[in-house]
């Protein structure tokens, strides 16, 4: 009789705990799904077309700071640039690759913020990977010409254009959908320049850079403004 109350205890011991690591891990991965806002739930519901709008306008307000920040990243880099007035190629590259790998970290961070159905913004976390490899290019390209670098750095403008330009058009605040159309078009601008005029010359890259980053900076620093929440449990 000892032996089988000896052997249900443990029968019932081991159980409890399994149990318990069971829900322990349902847990855990509950806790992960709520902070990256990929519940279940919210998978399954499919938001209509007219949802789409305000729930990325809602998550852009959420995550204003993210934008302004990278605002602030892209006009520092452009005073950056301007202080190297008279470094040489290499270190030219390595302030743009440190730039895309900054800018491309606030990018994802915004891309992974919890939202609502509809408003998650896949394109920047796209728009993140872009930036990243574009870095990796840069800094790993054996024989980094002018030319090379300055196609890198305009591939990387123009993708980061259309996804602005997307998104802007998304949007249902008129005035935020203005600044970042106008930043998406500066980027796009950019590229278009980069492909059509045959920069050269450091000092060429350089100035060219720094127009391109703190006009854009600024232009996202406006609409980070803008995005700013006038309800502060908002944000």
């Amino acid at each position: 009789m000892r032996n089988k109350a000896t052997e249900l205890a443990c029968g019932v011991t081991i159980t409890s705990k399994l149990d318990a690591i069971a829900l322990a891990k349902r847990a855990g991965f509950r806790q992960i799904n709520e902070w990256l806002g990929w519940g279940i739930e919210a998978m399954r519901v499919a938001p209509s077309p007219g949802e789409v709008a305000p729930a990325i306008q809602r998550q852009l307000v959420r995550g204003w700071f993210l934008i302004t920040l990278r605002g602030l990243v892209a006009v520092a880099f452009a005073l950056s640039f301007v202080l190297e007035a008279h470094e040489g190629l290499a270190v030219y590259a390595f302030t743009a690759a440190a730039y895309v790998v900054c800018d491309g970290c606030v990018t994802l961070a915004a891309a992974l913020q919890r939202a609502a159905p509809g408003g998650r913004l896949w394109l920047f976390g796209a728009e993140a990977i872009v930036s990243f490899a574009a870095a990796v290019a840069i800094l790993t390209l054996p024989e980094l010409t002018p030319r090379l670098l300055v196609m890198i750095i305009a591939l990387r403008a123009a993708i980061g254009g259309i996804v602005l330009f997307i998104t802007a058009i998304r949007l249902a605040s008129h005035t935020a959908q203005l600044w970042m159309l106008l930043a998406g078009l500066a980027s796009i601008g950019f590229a278009v320049v980069c492909f059509v005029v045959p920069f050269a010359v450091a000092a060429q890259i350089a100035r060219s850079f720094t127009a391109y980053m703190f006009i854009r900076g600024s232009l996202l620093l406006a609409l980070g403004w803008t995005l700013r929440p006038n309800d502060p449990a908002v944000a």
